[in-house]
């Protein structure tokens, strides 16, 4: 028999690293970032794992949500070294969105739980929305309801929570999620968890969604909501009017902003940035490259910081302030 010509070749035993450094800078319109594998360190027990989510505190301190049963959330210091575990009193089922108030407690999304929770900085549980182990009716498909294709089946938007993706607290403690595998809903609560409103329902028309994966609120007030498979964002009032629509992403997964900008991170290989008023600035990187961007954060110097589903579960864009 004729060896087979078109197999693939086994791979190579030279040394992984090049010998000679070589970097990867991305520039568009007035921002320039150098792409960092290696600036936060994971320790053993992340190695090759899940970031979920990611958020920065004031003090520059990188929490990591992760998919690690036992160690889902993971500080690291400005460095980029790690610091600790946050060790929470509460199962998890699958860590999906993150959030740090302005009192350091953590709003941990759940969406194989269908609830989100809130723990302290001893990882105690102090408050709790949704019921767990028990998916609110959005006539979802039973057979579909733990695979990725639940949204598929959706049929109307329903109560808090089935699957949800990312729950965030404003300054003045109401609180909003994005409800957003087995929901396509937008619920927004008082500070003691009272549901006020609920609005969405799935579809591509406007106010609808196809996974609604994360949701940010800014300093005007307005909520931002990443329509994910519908490759948009959506921008609503706090009681719900939508007010405009970022069209032509690449499945945009995280928002967050200096306060100046905001940054959409696309899990197809791309950073779009907007002014605040949604006017499209620049574009890091393009379809398909190398970071998948699942979840975003930034720090007080500019820089970036992706929760990556890949090879290197934190990829950081370091912020060059040379002109391009």
């Amino acid at each position: 028999m004729n060896e087979n010509r078109f197999r693939w070749r086994p791979l190579s035993a030279a040394p992984r690293e090049n010998t000679v450094p070589c970097e990867l800078i991305y520039r568009s319109g007035e921002f320039a970032f150098r792409v960092r594998n290696d600036a936060v360190r994971l320790p053993e027990e992340l190695v090759g794992c899940e970031v979920a989510a990611l958020m920065m505190d004031p003090d520059d301190v990188l929490y990591a949500a992760c998919r690690v049963k036992g160690h889902e959330i993971a500080r690291f210091a400005p460095d980029g070294s790690f610091l600790d575990f946050v060790k929470l009193d509460e199962e998890i089922g699958r860590v999906h969105g993150m959030f740090l108030n302005r009192a350091h407690e953590l709003w941990i999304t759940d969406d194989g739980f269908h609830v989100a929770r809130k723990f302290d900085q001893a990882g105690r549980c102090i408050q709790t929305l949704g019921t767990p182990h028990v998916p609110s009716d959005t006539g979802v498909d039973p057979a579909s309801l733990n695979t990725y294709l639940a949204y598929l089946t959706i049929r109307r938007a329903g109560a808090p929570f089935n699957k949800p993706t990312k729950l965030i607290e404003t300054p003045d403690g109401k609180l909003f999620a994005s409800d957003g595998y087995g929901n396509a809903a937008v619920h927004a609560f008082a500070p003691d968890g009272t549901l006020l409103r609920t609005w969405g329902g799935p579809g591509q028309e406007p106010g609808h969604f196809n996974i609604p994966h994360s949701i940010f609120h800014d300093a005007c007030g307005r909520l931002w909501v990443s329509d994910r498979d519908n490759d948009r964002v959506q921008a609503f009032s706090e009681s719900g009017e939508l007010l405009t629509i970022l069209d032509g992403l690449l499945y945009p997964g995280e928002l967050w902003s200096d306060g100046v900008n905001l940054y959409v991170s696309e899990m197809d290989g791309r950073i779009s940035i907007f002014d605040m008023d949604g006017v499209l600035i620049a574009e890091i990187g393009h379809r398909k490259t190398s970071f998948s961007g699942h979840s975003m954060t930034g720090d007080s110097h500019g820089n970036l910081y992706i929760g990556n589903f890949g090879e290197y579960p934190i990829v950081k864009f370091e912020r060059l302030r040379e002109k391009c």
